[in-house]
Order: structure tokens, then C-alpha cells, then sequence
């Protein structure tokens, strides 16, 4: 899958596990999001995605955003989420077609 960014600012976040943690991601968090980031960049088209990481659509959001989870300590899906935006031509009715995204952020959209 291609991959891009909202601005460099992002793309340093989310190479950096000290920026991470500053953010306040624990370690699993942090380690889930780097296997998370290298299954997106193997992926062929997002619902692909395992499972665990729940890709999901965000309601009521215009463009389209998808989360995909980040699992804490102390099990669960986490309360974090990588926040991405679909880009490219694709179809909305099919996952499958979203092969190009653009990585947004990480939020806690749960608060």
C-alpha cells in the first residue's frame, strides 16, 4: 500500500518511539503501531489489515477516515487509534479498492 503523510511533523511522530511516548502511548501501544505501520506498507489494500487492528470506518466524517486500533496494556482494543484518510481513486462501498492512505495522527477519539 502507498503511504503518506499529513505533514513531516506526523511522519517524525511516528517513527520516533520517545515522541510516541511523550504522547502518552505505553509500550504495547508503541509497539503495535510499528507492526501496525509495517502490515499497512506490505498490505496490497487496506482490508487487509489484520484483524487486531480493528480498521474501521469513523462515522459522519467527510472526506472518509479510518481508525485502526492501537491495543494497551491491560487488554482491550486500547483507547488510541491511527487515524488515516483514504486517497486515490477508490469506492467507498469497497474497502478493497483504498489502496493509497494518508497517515493523519493519532488520536483518542473516545474522550
Amino acid at each position: 500500500m502507498e503511504i503518506y503523510w499529513k505533514n513531516e511533523k506526523t511522519k517524525e511522530l511516528f517513527k520516533s518511539e520517545k515522541k510516541l511516548q511523550k504522547k502518552g502511548l505505553d509500550k504495547k501501544e508503541r509497539r503495535n503501531l510499528f507492526t501496525a505501520m509495517n502490515f499497512l506498507q506490505e498490505c496490497t489494500s487496506i482490508n487487509k489489515m489484520p484483524s487486531r487492528y480493528n480498521c474501521h470506518p469513523l462515522k459522519s466524517t467527510n472526506p472518509p477516515l479510518y481508525g485502526l486500533d492501537l491495543p494497551s496494556v491491560g487488554g482491550g482494543r486500547g483507547k488510541n487509534r491511527i487515524i488515516l484518510i483514504p486517497i486515490g481513486d477508490f469506492d467507498k462501498a469497497h474497502i478493497e479498492t483504498i489502496t493509497k492512505v494518508k497517515i493523519m495522527g493519532i488520536e483518542n477519539y473516545h474522550n
